[in-house]
C-alpha cells in the first residue's frame, strides 16, 4: 500500500502506526459490514465502536466529512435506545 498516507492524510504520522491502524479498522468494518448484509446477528458486537471506527477513518480521509457524518447518523440514539442485555 504505498499511497496509503494519500488515501488517510489525517490519520496517525507514523506510516506504519497508521497502515495498521487503517487495516485492523478496516477487516473490523468489512466484519460487520458482511454479517449485517448476510442477516446474521451483530447485536453482542460493540456497535458503538464500529461505529466510532467508520467515523474515524472517515476523519482520517476527510475532517470536515466525519463532523457531517456525525452530526447526521441516527445510529448513536438507535444504539442508546436499545434496550439491556
Amino acid at each position: 500500500m504505498p499511497d496509503l498516507h494519500r488515501a488517510f492524510p489525517h490519520g496517525p504520522d507514523n506510516l506504519r502506526v497508521r497502515r495498521s491502524e487503517v487495516t485492523r479498522r478496516l477487516q473490523q468494518l468489512h466484519f460487520v459490514r458482511n454479517r449485517a448484509a448476510h442477516h446474521e446477528p451483530i447485536h453482542a458486537r460493540d456497535l458503538q465502536r464500529d461505529h466510532d471506527y467508520a467515523l474515524e477513518l472517515l476523519g482520517w480521509i476527510s475532517p470536515h466529512a466525519a463532523v457531517w457524518a456525525a452530526e447526521t447518523t441516527s445510529l448513536r440514539a438507535v444504539l442508546r435506545a436499545r434496550p439491556d442485555g
